[in-house]
């Protein structure tokens, strides 16, 4: 007869396992996604740009535009306003309006460099806020 703290160990350790197993596997899914030409690679903060050749340039981008633009492309089509943005990126000053303009100009210049000015998926809703242009836009 086998001890029956040895066999909760292994059941334990089998579920310690499997999880483990899928957390492995919901971060591979997380790696990387694509919205149009540019991929996002969420836990390195890199986005790049990927012309018809499939040849990638890095879009370099400091983590408050790069967030910008991942919420934005996670939600396709999704008006946010400045005021949403400014707080799902963490602007927590008097001028966040405006500050956060300037984080989209900032991503609108880096995928404009990168692209030789043939991309800008984030479109200004006047009065409203921003979108992520969607593939059949």
């Amino acid at each position: 007869m086998s001890d029956p703290r040895v066999r909760v160990q292994q059941l334990i350790e089998r579920d310690r396992e499997e999880r483990i197993r899928e957390i492995a596997e919901s971060m591979m899914s997380l790696a990387s996604f694509q919205r149009g030409r540019l991929r996002f690679y969420p836990i390195s903060q890199m986005i790049t740009y990927v012309p018809d050749d499939g040849k990638e340039f890095r879009v370099p981008l400091a983590p408050k535009p790069f967030n910008a633009a991942l919420y934005l492309a996670k939600r396709p089509g999704v008006i946010f306003s400045r005021y949403h943005l400014a707080y799902l990126i963490a602007i927590h000053d008097e001028s966040s309006d405006r500050a956060i303009d300037s984080v989209i100009k900032v991503f609108r210049r880096a995928v404009g460099k990168a692209s030789g000015n043939t991309c800008n998926p984030i479109v200004t809703v006047y009065g409203a806020g921003y979108r992520w242009v969607t593939e059949l836009d």
